[in-house]
């Protein structure tokens, strides 16, 4: 969208403080506020008072000030923790920042190593395992969620759970999960682990398949 008329030409009249934000100033053209801008923005197109702008710099100028906001916010966004590609676009979108900035703003991201999608699945997969005990199809529905791709999301559940390590996944938090059913009668424990690990997205067979194991052991 431009903000000017074509061809004119503004004086800047004025550049002051905005109050309680140091990195801001006020930009008056003409007398007439014409926005808020980085310091940093203003600098780097040597916009003083009683300078002049054109429309074209008026308008390169709105466009970098609009790359550096939206470049925060998605920084402060990840500095928190990991975030997806999709993420980090859908923070964006609800701080209604246009899909021509967004895509600029994830290019680069990308490029300071800050997003990176396979790196994020990997991370994403051994955490649920580890700490949550998930199973496969779990965890590839949360990844989904989060807008990682089918490719991504099978390569490194692949490599990362296999079937082996899923079944040795699946006793190992049925047999903690167990333990607080003791006290219980048998059909009872076996209606609660199954509907324990059914939460944690494992299929019938799997579950069969290890019940016996899983339910002998508790009264060992």
């Amino acid at each position: 969208m431009k903000l000017f008329k074509d061809s004119q030409i503004y004086r800047v009249t004025e550049i002051k403080k905005l109050k309680g934000r140091q990195k801001y100033r006020v930009l008056y053209l003409d007398g007439i506020k014409s926005g808020n801008f980085f310091k940093e923005s203003l600098f780097k197109f040597d916009i003083k008072e009683d300078s002049y702008l054109s429309e074209k710099e008026l308008n390169q100028l709105q466009k970098f000030q609009d790359e550096k906001e939206a470049e925060i916010i998605a920084i402060n966004y990840l500095s928190y923790k990991p975030r997806s590609i999709n993420e980090v676009r859908r923070k964006l979108w609800s701080k209604k920042i246009s899909n021509a900035i967004i895509d600029i703003t994830i290019e680069k991201i990308k490029n300071y190593g800050y997003l990176d999608d396979e790196k994020y699945a990997r991370g994403w997969i051994e955490e649920r395992i580890r700490t949550r005990g998930f199973s496969s199809l779990k965890i590839k529905s949360e990844l989904f969620l989060k807008g990682i791709s089918k490719e991504i999301i099978e390569n490194n559940l692949t490599e990362i759970y296999t079937p082996e390590l899923e079944i040795k996944t699946a006793k190992s938090v049925a047999k903690k999960q167990i333990r607080k059913y003791k006290a219980l009668d048998k059909k009872v424990i076996r209606r609660r682990i199954i509907n324990f690990l059914l939460r944690k997205g494992y299929n019938y067979s799997t579950i069969e398949s290890i019940l016996p194991e899983v339910i002998e052991n508790l009264f060992d």
